[in-house]
């Protein structure tokens, strides 16, 4: 290959490499930065310097080691650090473009890709594939979460098509029909955060649960009662199958259907503290969420899309106010930023 490099050697029988290498490493003689040469019984191993000192040597002898010196021609290692490094036939002026991030979801990956960049999106994905030995497919996000059911719009840019895989956060199993069920790995902190406020005895209702990141991770830590409730029947079999897998020290009662019509009809006053976790349509359930709640009073976990945290407040004080009291804001804070004009924001309210 044209990028060998002319490098001084020391030539052994492949029976004394490893004691070789050994002491080449030891003595901070061993030129690391190139591979070594495997040549029928003969190992050749690249040094620093043009030639052995005596210490060494005298060193390699002492471990019984027949050894000469030599020069050959050794190819440079490639360190590969992150997917970028194995991307090829891509111009260089788009290497900066690239994505830094992306979501591993159990055997897949989840990325999103810059426009400019489409049509290496197969180039893109089998770096990934590579680069992440046990990942079986890789998935381009073609655009944002839409509909109640809250379905990504996913296409296979590397790897086989995976229907449904196994994602683990904090020792918790979740079990996710790919391109079916709603799941975003970035919301780990708020699923923990949450667990360790509730308390052991109470009534939680998850009202649009997903594939269950806040049921199983309140359940898992807590002696509970969880109502995860998801008008998505994906999410609620993923649950179902999430529930069989893990050790909860609570219960979690997976509902299939609209929270707005299950709970407001069957479970009045019932509850010590709501999520609500469907930022982009929140606000339309705030009120059954007030009714639910026990007549002594509860917490309601408010997750909505917005550009200032002062207009969900604004929003949260309206709504409630109208049907119960606000007592106390206990919790104010930016989740995630989904884009410079949109944010993720929690409000944890106590309501009476």
């Amino acid at each position: 290959m044209n990028d060998k490099q002319k490098v001084h050697c020391i030539i052994v029988s492949k029976h004394d490499a490893e004691k070789a290498i050994r002491v080449l490493k030891k003595s901070d003689i061993l030129a690391t930065g190139f591979k070594i040469i495997r040549c029928n019984d003969v190992i050749k191993i690249p040094i620093t310097g043009k030639s052995l000192p005596k210490d060494v040597e005298e060193n390699l002898t002492k471990e019984g080691i027949v050894f000469k010196e030599g020069v050959n021609y050794f190819e440079p290692k490639t360190f590969i650090k992150t997917y970028k490094d194995l991307i090829k036939n891509m111009p260089r002026s788009f290497l900066d473009k690239l994505p830094a991030s992306y979501d591993i979801v159990g055997e897949i990956i989840l990325i999103r890709i810059p426009e400019e960049l489409r049509s290496y999106s197969h180039i893109i994905g089998n770096a990934l594939l590579n680069f992440h030995k046990n990942v079986k497919g890789v998935y381009e996000i073609l655009g944002e979460t839409y509909g109640v059911e809250r379905v990504t719009p996913l296409k296979l840019i590397a790897g086989h098509k995976v229907e449904k895989t196994i994602y683990v956060e904090h020792g918790i199993k979740f079990v996710v029909y790919v391109g079916k069920t709603y799941i975003n790995p970035s919301l780990c902190f708020e699923h923990a955060r949450i667990a360790k406020e509730v308390y052991d005895g109470e009534k939680v209702l998850d009202m649009f649960c997903g594939i269950g990141g806040f049921s199983l991770h309140i359940a898992y830590a807590k002696k509970v009662e969880v109502y995860a409730t998801d008008i998505n029947p994906y999410a609620i079999m993923s649950l179902i199958s999430s529930l069989k897998i893990n050790k909860l020290k609570g219960k979690v009662y997976p509902i299939l259907g609209d929270s707005s019509l299950i709970y407001s009809k069957f479970f009045r006053g019932v509850f010590d503290r709501v999520i609500m976790n469907l930022p982009a349509y929140s606000h339309g359930f705030l009120k059954h969420a007030c009714k639910v709640l026990k007549e002594d009073g509860g917490i309601i976990h408010y997750y909505r899309f917005a550009e200032s945290i002062n207009e969900v407040i604004y929003e949260i004080s309206r709504t409630i106010s109208s049907v119960r009291r606000i007592v106390k804001f206990l919790n104010v804070r930016t989740v995630l930023e989904a884009s410079p004009r949109k944010r993720l924001y929690v409000v944890d309210v106590y309501v009476m």
